[in-house]
This record gives C-alpha cells, sequence and structure tokens, in this order.
C-alpha cells in the first residue's frame, strides 16, 4: 500500500524542446479532450493527445482495454527510436469506478524503469476538473517528471510516497 503525501511541485524542468509529450485521457469527456487539445503546445513543442474511451459495461473489460491500448501506445513510442526526452502522462478520474485505473501506476512505472528515456506520470484529477485547471496541472506535472503517481483533492496535489 502506498501513502500520499502534500508536496508542492519542486520544478525539475524538461527542456520542452527536447521532450516529447504524449497525454491520454482515460474515460474523462470528450469535452475537455477538445478544450485541452489546441493547447497542449503550451506543455511540449511535441506534444499529443489520446482520448481513451471505452464501451465495455463491464468495468474489468474497460480496465482491460485500458491497459492494452496504453501498453500498445508505449510500444510505438518505443519503436520510434528517438534519443530525445519522451513524457507520458495518463490522466484518470478518482473517484467511483475509475478508481480502478489507478492500476495503471504499476504499467506506466515499468515503461519508465526499462526505458530510460521516458518519463510516465498516473494524474489522478478531481471529478469536475475543467480543461483549463487540467493543462495547467499537466504543465506543472511535466516540470517535474519524478514524480510518478500524483493526485489532486479539493485543490492540493498529493504524491506516492513510499
Amino acid at each position: 500500500m502506498s501513502l500520499m503525501k502534500d508536496l508542492a511541485p519542486h520544478m525539475t524542468v524538461l527542456h520542452p524542446l527536447q521532450t516529447k509529450a504524449v497525454v491520454m485521457l482515460c474515460d474523462i469527456k470528450d469535452t475537455i479532450k477538445d478544450e485541452l487539445e489546441p493547447k497542449l503546445k503550451d506543455i511540449s513543442a511535441q506534444s499529443s493527445l489520446i482520448s481513451l474511451q471505452f464501451s465495455q459495461e463491464d468495468l474489468g473489460e474497460r480496465f482491460k482495454a485500458c491497459t492494452t491500448r496504453i501498453f500498445d501506445e508505449i510500444q510505438g513510442i518505443l519503436k520510434e527510436h528517438s534519443k530525445d526526452k519522451t513524457l507520458i502522462q495518463v490522466v484518470v478520474s478518482k473517484y467511483g469506478q475509475q478508481q480502478l485505473y489507478q492500476g495503471l501506476a504499476g504499467l506506466l512505472k515499468t515503461a519508465a524503469l526499462e526505458n530510460p528515456t521516458m518519463a510516465a506520470q498516473l494524474i489522478e484529477i478531481e471529478q469536475q476538473e475543467t480543461a483549463e485547471n487540467l493543462l495547467e496541472k499537466l504543465k506543472e506535472n511535466s516540470q517535474n517528471p519524478e514524480d510518478k503517481q500524483i493526485s489532486y483533492r479539493n485543490g492540493k496535489r498529493y504524491i506516492e510516497a513510499l
């Protein structure tokens, strides 16, 4: 069991021109994606946004589909053999059944450990998140790639602590 601790970011800067950013929204409203996509260049000159929406009713099947899709995206990034740093940020809601998506943290941590040019973060957002606030959180966390699992509760930022 991991503990979360309240921690303001400490800004370890990745140079945006040397970093590719891939943001994956996992079962997050499409309206947020539509508002967020044109603004992603604020994080990195090479940014992409992937909306992962799943129609399966069974939560286990949705989790499996999400995990498979994220794994495939990571494999695709690795096949590019780029020397640039790549930051992967997977955004999930931490409410209701979507709490299951916290299990993606292990996949992301393993991918980052096995690939020194990759940093990966699981970012848990509050249910009523706006696109503008999410963009600020993505920018903030892109400056702290060593933080692997981030959760926002009542407007406060928490990171995983061992």
